[in-house]
């Protein structure tokens, strides 16, 4: 029904944001330049046109995934390096380019580097097979983004990131719009504010304050659970502004009213401790569930849209470039994506027109490069805007792989397998499901996001594998090294 209850309190954060650029501020990269996109990846040119001979070309998986940039209280870089995706970035690197990969600093020793390596390798074969050969070297580094920096003090640098944050480009216009919109309550505040005038946007019943509001800005439980009663939904979610992949996300079901308080005060338990440390802005929201036929079996039906922004002599235009649907481990973690071309015709034929007008207000408000619009389709099938995540997403590396890929191909991710010591030993037996091009009905697998160390989720793709088998297959292949 779209309708907002009169006394919901919004207040998204206040402006500014937190830039970090070590202890010299020599190393503030002079990234002014020129901005393209290549590959569906936002690049920024440290001197002059992207492409310059001699130019170095850096592919950077920074750790902006889950970085809070503004939100929350300044804090040392180091405190989110653990979320970088770097090792995703290899699909969209071109040739030539050198791919800066994150790794912990106990995980960098010779062994942790030639495990790492190899599982590159790994990847590289994999995308062989799909006819996608990368050209590239890769660097292990203990901080994606000083590595970043320091290159461009050196040598005239483009750099393709994973996430155009103002940590590593500073003020430019790209990276304060992609810190502005990676915080969900600013995003949903963008969609409400283009409501109107004939045009119908929705986006879920959402509460957010800041220090002025707490603890007044919210309803008391009951009132929640009466609300969420009220508009259909059976569940209420607890999520922080900025995160990435369903984590810091918390569901409670409408009927347990005595989970929905106990999340309800750890929620607000930790924004008194985040107060304490004289933080002023809260990143923190709730939102209740929008009412979906499925919803009652902890899954909705949640696509996520990905489209560029580019910019070209006729303006910024964006483009979308593909629809999966999401797998939602209990309806709130994300455990990969099912693309089907035939789904993806039908949804964008039929909601094209309100996608279109929430992408052209992002590009009209800054963001530049790649995004992932969450979107929720309600039982009476209306779209409701969820977030907007500004960076690849899960699903990007998989639209390279349809540009090799016949055009109906279906394509399914699971990102919930990990690397072990003992699953090592089962790699070269992966190489058996590799994408043969003779047979391109034969369900094959690709790797693009190989695993660092020990404890790293691989990012596999499974082509065509229509009922689970193949996926079934290798999941009992990575497990089976597990058993003694």
């Amino acid at each position: 029904m779209c309708n907002k209850p009169f006394f919901i309190h919004y207040d998204p954060p206040k402006g500014g944001f937190f830039v970090f650029m070590g202890k010299d501020e020599r190393l503030r990269p002079l990234l002014i330049g020129e901005t393209r996109v290549i590959n569906y990846v936002l690049a920024v040119s440290s001197d002059g046109p992207l492409g310059k001979i001699g130019q170095r070309l850096l592919v950077v998986g920074n750790s902006s995934a889950a970085l809070v940039e503004g939100a929350i209280s300044p804090a040392p870089a180091s405190r989110y390096d653990q979320f970088d995706s770097g090792s995703q970035m290899l699909p969209f690197c071109p040739n030539g380019a050198t791919l800066v990969v994150q790794m912990p600093e106990d995980a960098l020793t010779p062994e942790g580097v030639m495990v790492a390596q190899s599982m590159f390798e790994l990847a590289k074969s994999s995308l062989a097979q799909l006819g996608i050969v990368r050209d590239v070297v890769v660097e292990f580094v203990p901080n994606a983004h000083d590595f970043a920096i320091s290159a461009t003090l050196d040598n005239p640098t483009a750099i393709l990131p994973l996430f155009p944050s103002t940590r590593l480009f500073g003020d430019h216009e790209a990276a304060v719009a992609a810190a502005k919109f990676n915080n969900k309550p600013n995003f949903l505040q963008l969609v409400d504010d283009l409501s109107g005038g004939g045009l119908k946007l929705c986006t879920p019943v959402t509460f957010t304050f800041n220090e002025n509001q707490y603890p007044s800005g919210f309803p008391s439980v009951d009132d929640l659970i009466d609300l969420a009663r009220l508009n259909g939904s059976d569940a209420i979610y607890f999520k922080q502004n900025v995160s990435a992949g369903g984590f810091g996300v918390e569901k409670a079901q409408v009927d347990d009213k005595n989970n929905a308080a106990v999340l309800y005060d750890k929620w607000l338990e930790r924004m008194r401790k985040e107060k304490e440390k004289g933080s002023t802005e809260w990143d923190f929201h709730i939102q209740l569930g929008v009412p979906s036929p499925k919803e009652l079996n902890g899954t909705v039906e949640s696509p996520c849209i990905i489209a560029v922004i580019d910019t070209n002599k006729n303006g910024c235009r964006p483009r979308i470039l593909q629809v999966a649907q999401q797998r939602l481990d209990h309806g709130t973690h994300h455990v990969g994506n099912v693309i089907d071309p035939e789904y993806e015709r039908r949804f964008v034929s039929q909601y094209e027109f309100e996608l279109y007008a929430v992408l052209n207000a992002l590009a009209e408000n800054g963001v530049r490069g790649h995004g992932g619009l969450d979107v929720v389709v309600s039982d009476s099938g209306e779209l409701y805007f969820i977030e907007f995540n500004p960076r690849l997403n899960g699903n990007s590396r998989v639209r390279i792989l349809r540009d090799y890929l016949p055009y109906d191909t279906v394509i399914t991710t699971n990102n919930t397998i990990k690397l072990s010591k003992q699953n090592i030993s089962v790699m070269e037996e992966l190489r058996q499901y590799f994408y043969d091009p003779g047979q391109p009905d034969r369900p094959a697998l690709a790797i693009t996001r190989f695993p660092r160390f020990a404890g790293d989720p691989i990012g596999f793709d499974f082509i065509n594998d229509r009922f689970g088998h193949l996926e079934e297959g290798v999941i009992r292949l990575m497990n089976s090294a597990l058993v003694e």
